[in-house]
């Protein structure tokens, strides 16, 4: 199969319809992701020099609707988020407790009403940061 001889900027013009992007569209900045790859594909085009799709122009066009798919997907994260109950049902209702080192850690208010009314476990959760026994019988 012979290789075309037109030139690069022949093709451009031809697949562009002629127009070059102007000075003000190139200092725009970054846009999205899908406005900066119509820029590259409008730069670059979509064919390579054997009139077959670019390999840039495919993994361009993949990556375009993997955004466009993340978005989505954010998008419904972030409605579900807002309708968590969750929040509602259960507040953060933890307190701040502050061992003998000085370090502060939130607790739930019960649990620390438990430690301040047994030594025992206050110590041991003082010393391992849990109640429980780490022997096995």
């Amino acid at each position: 199969m012979p290789i075309p001889t037109e030139s690069f900027l022949k093709k451009f013009l031809k697949e562009s319809g002629g127009k070059f992007p102007t000075v003000p569209e190139m200092q725009r900045g970054t846009g999205s992701l899908e406005q900066n790859a119509r820029d590259l594909t409008m730069m670059n085009g979509t064919t390579d020099m054997m009139g077959m799709p670019s390999q840039g122009a495919q993994e361009l066009a993949q990556n375009v609707e993997q955004n466009k798919k993340t978005g989505i997907l954010q998008r419904v994260a972030g409605f579900l988020n807002k309708l968590n109950p969750f929040d509602n049902m259960f507040p953060d209702n933890r307190v701040d407790y502050t061992s003998p080192d000085g370090t502060i850690q939130k607790v739930n208010p019960d649990f620390l009403k438990l430690i301040m009314n047994r030594p025992d476990l206050k110590e041991r959760f003082d010393s391992t940061g849990s109640i429980y026994s780490t022997e096995m019988p």
